[in-house]
């Protein structure tokens, strides 16, 4: 037996991942085990060669594709042997203290150039989100766990397509570091920039805008203009609006950083929360001319609600990973949500809602749902469904499916066991 396996180190939907020992080689090297099932089995072997041909230093090597029988189980599993990385992976990295400029930097073009290696190779990652972003031990960013589909090689329009998919992702991701540092950025609009691109040297071109407008190297303790400002100068009023608590914090001047701005609305949101814990509680910051501070504050609205017991982001803008697709009979919008910064226990899950144009009948709901939980749960997080009506495009016109109960939520999928549980049954209005 060439590989020992010591250690599970993780686990998600479709594979574990084990810290184990190359004995031939002697050296050590992660292992991901999959999951009995044949598309796994195709996909672990795809995903294999696709990383396998990619030589470089912000790619993570792969280094075998073989069969290993599993340590505990005694089943054999199709296993893809690859280096073993001593760092922290981005999404620990977001949710530690606030990252100085030059370390931001350092990992956006670090994952900036893995993106662009799988490119110029014809792959195209498919999956691109912090927790498939991870340091070596020598900090050297390393982007890893390509979702493979296929090859792109006979379809130039179809390569095309899915590169803007990954420049989208990529957008999320750049957005995601830069937020997490004192850098003063309209988030939103740099992010709208870089996902229009066409390729990496486009988004290249953005960042080094970013640089440029700052001074390259310069830092707060260089006493740069991206000094971080003390929040001193914000009130916070707690408002009845009626089952809501309103918590406003406005600011006299705009945060230098809208990551720190996120956090004072996290910090009040907690301290009402706990004088309050059974309350819905809403979170909102404003500027001192009272217009809400959506268009260039990353993260100002939170909710918290007692019957989940998690203060969340409301939309989007807290860089939670999110898409889009369009499919025959609905549209889908899924976004990972989290609990805001400073608030424990940490909790992630999958919000997923499924617009259709008109009222689905009991099947095609169930089906619908059914279908995209299976296409998620490799993840390895809860999923939480809902259901609207309207116009797909217009999104003032849909209307969330509500049971008798007064309950939204279709569906809720427990990581932990596998299982999907209907929350109320499928005779339902829209309102």
């Amino acid at each position: 037996m060439r590989y020992r396996l010591e250690e599970k180190v993780g686990e998600g939907g479709y594979a574990e991942v084990w810290r184990a020992t190359d004995l031939q080689l002697r050296r050590e090297v992660a292992i991901k085990l999959f999951k009995p099932g044949g598309s796994e089995i195709a996909r672990a072997s795809d995903q294999a060669a696709a990383l396998a041909r990619v030589d470089h230093p912000n790619v993570v090597r792969v280094y075998d594709v073989t069969v290993l029988p599993h340590p505990t189980e005694g089943d054999e599993r199709r296993a893809v042997v690859m280096e073993l990385l001593g760092g922290p992976t981005l999404e620990a990295i977001l949710e530690g203290p606030n990252l100085l400029p030059e370390d931001a930097r350092r990992l956006c073009y670090g994952v900036l150039d893995g993106l662009g290696a799988l490119h110029a190779d014809g792959v195209i990652h498919c999956d691109l989100w912090s927790q498939n972003i991870q340091l070596d031990s020598d900090g050297t960013v390393r982007v890893l766990d390509v979702l493979y589909r296929g090859t792109y090689a006979d379809n130039p329009g179809a390569f095309e397509r899915a590169r803007r998919e990954d420049i989208r992702l990529l957008a999320r991701v750049l957005t995601d570091i830069l937020g997490h540092t004192s850098i003063d950025l309209p988030f939103r609009s740099f992010r709208a920039r870089v996902a229009e691109q066409g390729d990496v040297e486009g988004v290249r071109r953005e960042l080094e805008g970013v640089w440029d407008a700052r001074g390259a190297g310069s830092h707060p303790a260089d006493g740069g203009a991206s000094e971080l400002r003390s929040f001193t100068d914000y009130t916070t009023n707690v408002v009845e609006s009626g089952e809501v608590l309103c918590v406003n914090l406005t600011f006299q001047t705009m945060p230098a950083t809208t990551a720190l701005g996120a956090d004072a609305v996290a910090r009040e949101v907690k301290r009402v929360v706990a004088e309050h814990p059974n309350r819905l509680i809403l979170g909102m910051a404003f500027d001192s001319t009272d217009s809400a501070l959506s268009d260039n504050f990353y993260g100002g609205a939170l909710e918290y609600d007692p019957s989940v017991g998690v203060v969340m982001g409301l939309d989007d803008t807290r860089g939670n990973w999110s898409f889009e697709r369009d499919e025959d009979d609905y549209l889908l919008l899924a976004t990972e949500r989290r609990t805001a910064r400073g608030i424990q226990p940490v909790k992630r899950w999958f919000s997923v809602s499924l617009v259709f144009s008109d009222e689905p009948n009991a099947a095609l709901a169930r089906q619908s749902m059914e279908h995209e939980i299976a296409r998620l749960r490799a993840r390895g997080l809860d999923i939480n469904v809902y259901v609207h009506v309207g116009d797909r495009s217009n999104r003032a016109t849909w209307q969330q499916m509500e049971a008798p109960n007064g309950k939204f939520m279709v569906a809720h999928y427990d990581a932990s066991s596998g299982a999907t549980t209907p929350l109320w049954d499928w005779n339902i209005s829209h309102g």
